[in-house]
């Protein structure tokens, strides 16, 4: 069905805001990548990826991180550094590694939200098979 821009289609899909899709979509398709429900295994999929991508590179700098504040444990003990420096850089240490915490849960959260996105898609979707047909 062309649109009135010069023929192009859009998504028939429905966002979770309820309203149509604006994206294009090619002549041969009905459907973007996001609302497309023969690739919602494969949105999953790409979705996993990125969040264990997010995870892989802080784990990492939390070894780093370990290992500096346990190098800084034994130079306080040791007397090379003071404690009142150790305690600011094990503070500062302490901060680094709650960023990695918040960087976690945003992953999660980026991973929750496209299955919501598509539950909602698949919720619309049979909502309006039953209006359809019932």
């Amino acid at each position: 069905m062309p649109d009135s821009d010069g023929g192009m289609r859009r998504c028939q899909g429905i966002t979770g805001s309820g309203k149509r899709c604006e994206r294009l979509i090619g002549p041969s398709q009905t459907h973007c990548y996001s609302h497309d429900e023969t690739r919602a295994k494969e949105r999953r999929e790409n979705a996993s990826k990125a969040a264990k991508a997010r995870y892989a590179t802080p784990c990492a700098e939390i070894v780093a991180v370990r290992e500096q504040l346990s190098t800084l444990a034994e130079d306080v003990r040791q007397g090379k550094v003071t404690t009142a420096k150790g305690a600011v850089v094990a503070q500062i240490l302490g901060v680094l590694l709650k960023t990695f915490e918040q960087a976690r849960k945003q992953a999660e959260f980026d991973e929750i939200r496209v299955e919501m996105g598509e539950l909602r898609e698949m919720f619309e979707r049979q909502r309006e098979a039953r209006n359809n047909y019932g």
